[in-house]
């Protein structure tokens, strides 16, 4: 299993890992209706992305690309929105990949 990133939260599977610059990952879809992500273009080397709806025991995946580097905004919506998380959906790449850096 490759890196996925939830449209509900944008919590990144497998745990302990995030998304870096020029990374590969996966959208993934929880939910039972087929979702639109727009705005990603900021991020992302595709403005939009279809991901499907999900079934009992597997997320809808899409592909997509992290840009290296990205410019941002790390903000997009959905259609339906799907986003259960406070706040606006927004994801977060982590510039350090392979870095544990402690924060005092």
């Amino acid at each position: 299993m490759g890196l996925e990133c939830s449209i509900r939260d944008a919590s990144v599977t497998p745990k302990n890992d995030s998304l870096t610059y020029g990374c590969s990952f996966d959208w993934a879809n929880p939910t039972d209706k087929a979702v639109t992500l727009s705005g990603c273009g900021g991020f992302c080397t595709e403005d939009e992305y279809e991901v499907p709806a999900g079934t009992a025991t597997n997320p809808g995946l899409a592909a997509a690309v992290i840009l290296n580097p990205p410019p941002g905004p790390f903000t997009f919506t959905e259609t339906p929105n799907e986003w259960d998380a406070p706040g606006t959906p927004r994801i977060q790449i982590n510039p350090f990949p392979g870095s544990k850096r402690e924060v005092a």
